[in-house]
């Protein structure tokens, strides 16, 4: 009995030990693309872990990656340079105009935005996509 027990348990091993060492871990992209100097938002390994997300946010985030860019808005470039300056004015004008409803991370976590319904939405996920799918 104990003979038939250690072979399936070396049969088990054997045959799970290919599997798990061609498991390959994703390769991480910086969303910036190395611009600017700027790191990637202070939050972390992102925002689709436990607890992170807001009200509403798993819905907006499903309906961006199932049907991608609104054709509207699919052929558009940014126009805007790649260049420290417009990093920190889109900075200034993201914390006098944006960071009272969606806080100051993107989270959708602003202070004046907590009684919104629907709540601001997370635009900190964005921060997680490949430059080129949105830029």
């Amino acid at each position: 009995m104990r003979s038939i027990l250690g072979a399936m348990v070396a049969i088990v091993v054997l045959t799970a030990t290919p599997a798990v060492a061609q498991q390959t871990q994703p390769p991480t992209q910086d969303p910036w693309g190395g611009c600017c100097g700027v790191d990637r938002w202070p939050m972390g390994p992102g925002m689709m872990g436990p607890g992170m997300m807001g009200p509403g946010s798993v819905a907006r985030h499903h309906q961006a990656m199932m049907s991608g860019i609104p054709a509207p808005y699919s052929s558009l470039k940014n126009p805007l340079p790649r260049t420290p300056e417009t990093v920190q004015r889109g900075a200034a004008v993201y914390a006098k105009s944006c960071a009272s409803c969606h806080g100051v991370t993107g989270r959708g976590d602003g202070e004046a935005g907590r009684g919104l319904s629907p709540p601001p939405a997370n635009l900190a996920w964005l921060s997680q996509m490949p430059m080129a799918q949105w830029d």
